[in-house]
């Protein structure tokens, strides 16, 4: 096992190294493979953010998603933004589905929002997973403190490419484990 800092280091460089191409047609991979999952396409609401840089890019399955009528949620770009709008409603041709608009920070407000027990479905960020749904993200322990929130019955997806799914992290206590992993070749289930 590695330390998170070394991990965080080598697989943002191992990202930073894709060409656009390649995060792009991997990333298509991805959402096919997310809009083929029951579960997904059942969810009513979802909660995601919204991929920057390399990272593996939900915004065309969210496209889809919002298209089809579902409720998806994103961080607002506010990060002093209070409970009620730290996560915002984007639907179909929303500039941050299309790329037009900069990604938005997480807020910590989103944690506390109204909106947080409607979420039948996260997609969740990350830099290297591990096969039991652990992750190293990107050092503010966001996304761990709001899936601590979730409802019970919510389904947490990470996103991901295959390469950056390694046997095993070690867990901080804190950590709270996806049931599912999402790649261009594979759905990992975590249970």
């Amino acid at each position: 096992m590695r330390d998170k800092d070394l991990l965080r280091e080598e697989f943002r460089a191992r990202r930073r190294a894709m060409t656009r191409d390649d995060a792009a047609h991997l990333s298509a991979r991805i959402a096919e493979r997310l809009l083929a999952m029951p579960e997904v396409r059942a969810a009513r609401t979802i909660l995601s953010t919204i991929a920057f840089g390399r990272e593996a890019d939900t915004r065309a399955a969210l496209a889809v998603l919002a298209a089809e009528g579902r409720r998806v949620l994103v961080p607002c770009a506010d990060p002093c933004a209070d409970a009620a709008t730290a996560l915002c409603e984007i639907g179909p041709g929303h500039p941050l589905l299309t790329g037009a608009a900069p990604k938005p920070a997480m807020a910590l407000a989103a944690m506390e929002s109204p909106l947080l027990p409607e979420v039948d479905l996260f997609l969740v960020p990350g830099i290297v997973w591990d096969l039991r749904g652990y992750r190293v993200g990107f050092g503010g322990g966001y996304f761990d403190r709001l899936l601590a929130r979730a409802r019970a019955d919510a389904l947490k997806v990470g996103v991901a490419y295959d390469w950056q799914v390694i046997d095993r992290l070690a867990p901080d206590a804190w950590d709270v484990p996806v049931d599912r992993i999402v790649t261009e070749l594979r759905i990992v289930d975590c249970r």
